[in-house]
Parts: C-alpha cells; sequence; structure tokens
C-alpha cells in the first residue's frame, strides 16, 4: 500500500461520502496541504485510492514530527466538476 511507510511518518485516510445518498465516493480526486510547526506553508500532496476493510477511503504518508498544532486541509473534486473541489479542514495537536 503505498510502496510501503517512508521513515519517520504517520498515515492520514479520509473517508468521502456523497451528501445526497451517503454513500461513499470512490472516483474523487483528493489532496491534502498541510501546515504546522515544521512546515508553515502547504505540504503533502495527493491521496490515493485506496480499500481499507472493503471500503474505498484515500490515504497517504505524512510526517509530524515536531510537537505542535497542525491544520490539514483536505481538497475533494468530483468528476466533471475539478474546478469546484470541497474542502475540509481538521486540527491535529502532536504532544
Amino acid at each position: 500500500m503505498h510502496d510501503g511507510p517512508p521513515s519517520g511518518t504517520d498515515h492520514v485516510t479520509l473517508a468521502v461520502f456523497d451528501a445526497a445518498t451517503n454513500r461513499r465516493i470512490d472516483d474523487a480526486e483528493v489532496s491534502l496541504s498541510i501546515s504546522g510547526p515544521h512546515n508553515p506553508g502547504p505540504g503533502a500532496g495527493p491521496l490515493e485510492l485506496m480499500p481499507l476493510d472493503g471500503f474505498a477511503t484515500y490515504g497517504g504518508y505524512v510526517s509530524f514530527r515536531r510537537p505542535g498544532r497542525y491544520l490539514l486541509t483536505f481538497h475533494v473534486a468530483r468528476p466533471g466538476r475539478r474546478d469546484d473541489p470541497v474542502r475540509a479542514v481538521f486540527a491535529y495537536e502532536r504532544s
């Protein structure tokens, strides 16, 4: 999966659902931007489609090496709506 974990990394996953049908989405382009103590600007990149317990999720490896607060911004674009991605922002606190 993802060619194996690079040293000193963590794995992030995101499940994406259609708001109208509550069905999982498996045809999106998903990317991740990270800002935090080690990286004041965007880091990361595209996430890969991957099965998790038989369900579609998107994932990738990232680095949270220093303690502090990180902001993870996920961008999800569906076919036919690539110019209008949905954005979700989460905070992660590493101690």
